[in-house]
C-alpha cells in the first residue's frame, strides 16, 4: 500500500482486489529477471480481479535521439484479440502520440472513454477495439520507464476502485524495477572488477575478506575458497610490523583513503611489494568496508623506461623547430648587443639593456621547456596550471605545425590546476598536438581546437570514463579535422609499439599515445577518444583538479616600444623582440620603418603602401615566407625581398630561384650584414 493516501486505501479495503495484489506482490518477490516479473500469468491476476479485457506492460527505449514505447507483455480475456504481435506497438515513437507522452512523462494517469481522446491516439486505440482505458505511468527512481494499463472493450469501464488497484500494482512494480536495477548494476560492477588486470580485494570492517578478483588470485596463488570469509593471510608483517597496520586501519576507519606500499605473501610464501590504494565504502551508521586496488611497482619502472624512449623520439621530431627558435633568440641578442655598442647616450643603452633582459628571460623559459621535455619521466609533482602547460607546449611545437593549420585554444584564465609533473604533462600534449597536425597534413585547411573546462563527475559518470573515483576534473579536449582513425585500428591506438608511421623520416616507435595514457592514468586521470574516418578525431583528457593554486609565474621585464626613424622598409616578423630590434636599428640608419606582425598584416600593408625593400622572416605564425611571396605575385607587387631564417639552407634554398628574393640571410646575423644587403638591393646590385 506504500504511496497511497488513507482515502485511497479505504476506497478498496473491502473489495477482493487485496487478494490479487497479494498474489501480484508474491510473484514479484520470486521474480529474478524481467521476463519473470512481467509474465502473462502475473498480468492475468490483475485482469481477472479488475474485470479488464486486456492487461499489458510497455517499456521505453531510445533510438537515434527519440523516445519509443514497446509492448513487452500482455494478458487478454477469452474472445479478445491479442495485440502483443501488433507491429505498431513494438516500436511506437512518442512523438506520434503527444497526448500520451505529455501525461505519462509528467506522472499523470490516462483514464476515460477513448471517444473523448484527441487524435491520433483515439484512432490507434479504436483500431484495437478499445472503448475505455486506464493507464498508469511507471517512474522508478523518477525516471520515465514505461506504463501498465487496462483495456475495456465492452460495456464495462474502469472505475475509481480500479484506478487505486492499478496504482498500487504499479508502485509494487516500480519498487521491483528499482531493486532489480540495483542488483543488476552490482553484478555488472563485480563482473567488471573480476575482469580487471589490476588485483582488487574487498574486505569487511573487521578484516574479513568478502571478495577477490581473478587478478588478485593469480597474484597470490590462493583460491577464492581459501580467502573469502577469512582474515588476510597474505599480509606480511616482517618488514612494517603490526603497529604499521594498526595505524593504517585507524586511518581507514576514520573514513579516509589510504595509499602506500604493502608487502604481500603468496600461498607459496613468496613476498612481493605492491602499491595499494584502499578506499572506505559506506556512510552514516553503516560499518565500513574497504576496497583495495593493487598494482606492481615494477610497472611504474617499465613505464618510465618506455617514456624515456618516447621522449627521444619527440626530441628528434622537434629538433628542427627547436633549432629555429634558438636561432631566433640568438639573433635578437646579437642585434641588441650591436645596438648597445652603437648607443650614443645612457638612455639608449638602458633601453637596449631592458630589451636584452626581456629576450634573455624568454630564452631561459624556452630552455626550461626543452629541459623538461628531455629529462626523465617522473619529475616532482607540483600544482600546475593546465593553460600554461598547453600554451608552453604550443610554443614548443609551433615550428613543426604547417602554416595551413590553425591552432585555436579556448581555456579558462585560471582554475584548471592539477597535481603532476609539468614535463610529463607537456609530453602528453606534444603527442596529441603533433598527432593531430600529422592527421591533417599539409594539403587541406586544418584546424586543431584545444578546449578546457572544469567538470564534476559522479560515481556512475566516473565509471563511464574509466576514472577511479568521482570528483572535480580538468577536462581538456584536442580536436582535429584530419583523416580520422579507421575502425579496424581503433582498439590498438593505445597499444605500446603500435604505429601507423612505418616509413620515411617520421617513422614512429608506437609509444606516443601508450605513454600519454600511462602518464595521465598515473596521476589519476584517463584519456579517451572518438574518431570518424574522413572527419577527424577528438581526444578527451581527464585529470583530477587540485584545490591549491599554482605557483605564480615569474613576471617578465616589459618590452620597450619601437622607435621609428626614416626610410621605406617593411619588416614582416612574428617575433616581437626581433621586430623591435630591426625597427630600432634600421630607424637609426635613416629608413622609414613599418612593422608587421605576421604575413597577413604584412600583405595588408602592401595593398596600401609602397616599399623599397621587404625584410621577411621565413617562418611566420600564420604562413611561410614562400606563401607570402606567392601572395605578393598574385597582388602584382614586385618589391624586392630579403629573407631571414633560423632554418638551414635545405629548407630555404628553393626560394633563391624566385626573382623577388634578392638575398637569404641565416640567423643569427650581424645587423651590419643586413644593412649591407639592403644597400645592395636598393642600388640594384642584387
Amino acid at each position: 500500500m506504500n504511496g497511497l493516501s488513507l482515502n485511497e486505501t479505504n476506497a478498496f479495503r473491502e473489495i477482493p482486489h487485496l487478494k490479487a495484489l497479494s498474489m501480484w506482490a508474491e510473484n514479484l518477490i520470486r521474480a529474478r529477471k524481467p521476463e519473470e516479473a512481467y509474465r502473462r500469468e502475473s498480468l492475468g491476476i490483475l485482469g481477472e480481479a479488475s474485470g479488464a479485457d486486456r492487461v499489458y506492460l510497455f517499456t521505453n527505449f531510445w533510438k537515434d535521439g527519440e523516445l519509443y514505447m514497446s509492448q513487452v507483455s500482455e494478458w487478454v480475456r477469452e474472445g479478445i484479440e491479442p495485440q502483443i504481435d501488433n507491429p505498431l506497438l513494438k516500436a511506437l515513437p512518442y512523438s506520434e502520440v503527444p497526448f500520451w507522452r505529455e501525461n505519462l512523462e509528467n506522472g499523470r494517469i490516462i483514464w476515460g472513454d477513448v471517444d473523448t481522446f484527441p487524435e491520433p491516439e483515439r484512432g490507434i486505440l479504436k483500431e484495437q477495439g478499445i472503448k475505455n482505458i486506464l493507464v498508469i505511468p511507471l517512474h522508478p527512481e523518477r525516471q520515465f520507464y514505461g506504463f501498465i494499463g487496462f483495456d475495456y472493450c465492452g460495456k464495462r469501464k474502469a472505475e475509481e476502485e480500479e484506478v487505486y488497484f492499478l496504482k498500487t500494482a504499479a508502485i509494487e512494480l516500480e519498487e521491483w524495477i528499482t531493486k532489480y536495477r540495483g542488483e543488476k548494476e552490482k553484478i555488472a560492477l563485480w563482473d567488471a572488477i573480476n575482469l580487471m588486470d589490476d588485483p582488487v580485494l574487498l574486505v569487511d570492517w573487521d578484516g574479513t575478506i568478502k571478495f577477490a578478483n581473478s587478478a588478485f588470485l593469480n597474484l597470490t596463488g590462493y583460491t577464492l575458497t581459501e580467502l573469502v570469509g577469512k582474515k588476510t593471510p597474505f599480509l606480511s608483517t616482517d618488514r612494517e610490523g603490526r603497529v604499521f597496520y594498526q595505524n593504517m586501519m585507524r586511518h581507514l576507519r576514520s573514513g579516509n583513503r589510504w595509499s602506500g606500499v604493502l608487502r604481500l605473501k603468496g600461498s607459496d610464501g613468496a613476498l612481493k611489494d605492491m602499491r595499494a590504494s584502499i578506499t572506505p565504502i559506506g556512510s552514516g551508521g553503516e560499518k565500513l568496508q574497504y576496497l583495495a586496488v593493487f598494482w606492481d611497482e615494477m610497472d611504474r619502472m617499465k613505464l618510465e623506461r618506455m617514456i624515456e624512449q618516447q621522449k627521444f623520439e619527440s626530441i628528434g621530431v622537434l629538433a628542427s623547430g627547436l633549432a629555429h627558435d634558438f636561432n631566433n633568440y640568438l639573433q635578437g641578442i646579437s642585434g641588441l648587443v650591436e645596438l648597445m655598442l652603437r648607443a650614443k647616450s645612457e638612455e639608449e643603452r638602458e633601453r637596449y639593456l631592458s630589451m636584452l633582459w626581456s629576450i634573455l628571460e624568454s630564452a631561459r623559459g624556452f630552455a626550461e621547456k626543452v629541459r623538461d621535455l628531455a629529462t626523465g619521466y617522473v619529475g616532482k609533482p607540483v600544482n600546475v596550471d593546465m593553460k600554461k602547460i598547453i600554451i608552453d607546449t604550443i610554443n614548443l611545437v609551433k615550428s613543426n605545425i604547417p602554416p595551413n593549420i590553425e591552432v585555436d585554444v579556448k581555456l579558462p584564465e585560471k582554475g584548471l590546476t592539477v597535481y603532476a609533473d609539468p614535463g610529463s604533462l607537456q609530453q602528453v600534449f606534444i603527442n596529441l598536438i603533433l598527432n593531430a597536425s600529422e592527421a591533417i597534413g599539409e594539403r587541406k585547411k586544418g584546424l586543431i581546437e584545444i578546449k578546457g573546462e572544469e567538470v564534476y563527475l559522479s560515481g556512475d559518470e566516473a565509471k563511464m570514463y574509466f576514472l577511479p573515483k568521482d570528483g572535480h576534473y580538468a577536462h581538456i579536449t584536442v580536436k582535429d579535422n584530419g583523416c580520422g582513425i579507421p575502425d579496424r585500428i581503433k582498439k590498438k591506438v593505445f597499444d605500446p609499439f603500435f604505429t601507423t608511421k612505418t616509413r620515411g623520416k617520421k617513422k614512429g616507435t608506437g609509444l606516443g599515445l601508450s605513454m600519454s595514457r600511462g602518464i595521465v592514468q598515473y596521476y589519476g586521470g584517463e584519456i579517451t577518444f572518438y574518431s570518424e574516418e574522413g572527419v577527424g578525431t577528438l581526444f578527451h583528457v581527464y585529470l583530477p583538479l587540485q584545490v591549491e593554486t599554482p605557483t605564480p609565474l615569474r613576471k617578465k621585464v616589459a618590452k620597450v616600444g619601437e622607435r621609428k626613424g626614416g626610410g621605406r622598409i617593411l619588416v614582416v616578423e612574428d617575433e616581437e623582440v626581433q621586430r623591435e630590434v630591426l625597427g630600432e636599428y634600421l630607424g637609426s640608419r635613416g629608413f622609414t620603418i613599418s612593422l608587421a606582425e605576421g604575413g597577413r598584416k604584412g600583405l595588408k600593408l602592401l595593398k596600401n603602401e609602397r616599399f623599397d625593400c621587404i625584410i621577411l622572416d621565413f617562418l611566420l605564425g600564420d604562413m611561410t615566407g614562400e606563401d607570402f611571396i606567392k601572395s605578393m605575385s598574385i597582388m602584382g607587387v614586385s618589391t624586392p625581398v630579403i629573407i631571414t631564417s633560423g632554418f638551414s639552407e635545405d629548407r630555404t634554398g628553393r626560394l633563391k630561384r624566385d626573382p623577388l628574393v634578392k638575398s637569404i640571410i641565416q640567423k643569427p646575423y650581424p645587423l651590419d650584414l643586413l644593412l649591407e644587403q639592403i644597400d645592395l638591393v636598393l642600388k640594384g646590385a642584387l
